[in-house]
């Protein structure tokens, strides 16, 4: 997020402060982008206009705690935590962003989604639309879609990656060296992901313009169905939201 923030020149780096109790990290980041170091999570949010707080769900509540006093507009990451449980540990006046952004960020391609408290105003709202495709896209979603979202977006990348793993191990087998076969897959993957994207064609229309009749392709796609890859793929976005919701 930092990388997006920095590169697509949403703040200027002098601006930007940032805190984490690993000083190591901090100290990379100043020298890679240039921006400044507080000595606490008190001092970095009293400085700024806007605090992200990028932690894990665990360590939200005291994190917020400690920034009460001087933040005006908190962006969380923290999956799970909703926006009334963001907003007891602040002041009322203080308005509050949840996001869910994916791995994707770090190269400028993540699929975030927001939603805000009431007390955030038009121009919060405008920066943190900013703020988000500063690193990817982004949409509005209401909170009760999160969990889903979290499944499709914030975890489905790793999906995606074992897809690609399998799809390049299979090319393996039949004879691709892995550098090779990782690369066409994941080359695939995009290219197919873009197609959906561009066309607005959907992808059941698209499988059935690549799958001739008895052809090589329609042979590969039966096979996914024999073997349950279309309900495990389904199992995976159930088991996810429903560990996503047993974290509030």
């Amino acid at each position: 997020m930092l990388k997006g923030v920095v590169e697509s020149g949403l703040a200027e780096p002098e601006n930007i402060i940032i805190f984490d109790i690993d000083k190591s990290k901090t100290v990379a980041l100043n020298v890679q982008y240039g921006v400044n170091v507080a000595s606490s999570a008190v001092e970095a949010a009293a400085a700024g206009d806007v605090s992200v707080v990028a932690v894990k769900p665990k360590d939200i509540d005291g994190v917020l705690g400690e920034i009460s006093s001087g933040a005006s507009f908190v962006i969380s990451t923290a999956a799970g935590v909703e926006l009334s449980s963001l907003k007891a540990n602040l002041r009322d006046d203080c308005a509050v962003a949840r996001i869910m952004p994916n791995i994707n960020a770090s190269v400028g391609k993540a699929m975030t989604a927001y939603c805000v408290s009431p007390e955030t105003t038009a121009e919060q709202i405008s920066f943190l639309n900013d703020f988000c495709q500063s690193f990817g896209n982004c949409i509005s979603l209401e909170e009760k879609y999160f969990p889903v979202f979290t499944a499709v977006a914030g975890s489905a990348p790793a999906f995606v990656y074992e897809f690609i793993n399998d799809l390049a191990f299979g090319a393996v087998k039949n004879g691709l060296p892995k550098s090779t076969a990782l690369e066409i897959a994941a080359r695939t993957v995009l290219g197919s992901a873009q197609m959906i994207i561009e066309s607005g064609v959907h992808p059941c229309e698209l499988t059935d313009r690549v799958c001739s009749p008895a052809g090589t392709t329609v042979e590969g796609v039966a096979a996914l169905r024999e073997f349950g890859f279309d309900n495990a793929v389904i199992k995976a976005v159930d088991y996810t939201v429903n560990k996503d919701k047993k974290l509030k």
